[in-house]
């Protein structure tokens, strides 16, 4: 008895798989999964853009962390990137887990990037800020010059 159930089962298995397939059925099944959404779990659309307030000089960013940039080893809250006006959305590790709106005491590691929001002018000075005191202090005191302390450019 267990044999024929197993049989009808993998039988079954087999033909949802070949109708998902078949790229009719698939479209098919997707107008319904739509029209279902529409119908009982209205979900409003939004423009991430928009929602963000993206325009002007604000934009959201990815900053790499690497071993010698000064947010290494800090918290987010020792970072006092707030007090800049930089908000952190969210941190990938570097073994693949994320952090969705991470505490003040999240810990910044080489090899982390955050996803941060903010003014375009800042988050570009966040990206080449240079470790040690120089880069402790405010933006408009960080790496004046940039390019020959941290060897990297001002994009």
């Amino acid at each position: 008895m267990w044999r024929l159930r197993l049989v009808i089962l993998v039988l079954g298995l087999g033909v949802f798989y070949l109708l998902a397939k078949i790229s009719w059925v698939d479209r098919q099944v997707h107008r319904a999964i739509e029209w279902t959404l529409r119908k009982w779990a209205p979900v409003e659309g939004r423009d991430f853009i928009q929602l963000l307030s993206l325009a002007g000089d604000y934009g959201v960013s990815e900053t790499a962390i690497q071993e010698q940039d000064w947010l290494v080893q800090r918290s987010l809250g020792e970072s006092a990137l707030d007090e800049e006006g930089l908000l952190v959305l969210g941190t990938q590790r570097k073994d693949g887990s994320y952090i969705g709106t991470p505490a003040a005491e999240t810990s910044v590691e080489a090899g982390d990037v955050l996803v941060l929001y903010g003014r375009s002018a800042q988050l570009a000075e966040l990206d080449v800020r240079c470790a040690g005191d120089e880069g402790n202090q405010r933006p408009e005191l960080a790496c004046s010059h940039k390019a020959e302390v941290c060897g990297k450019a001002v994009t």
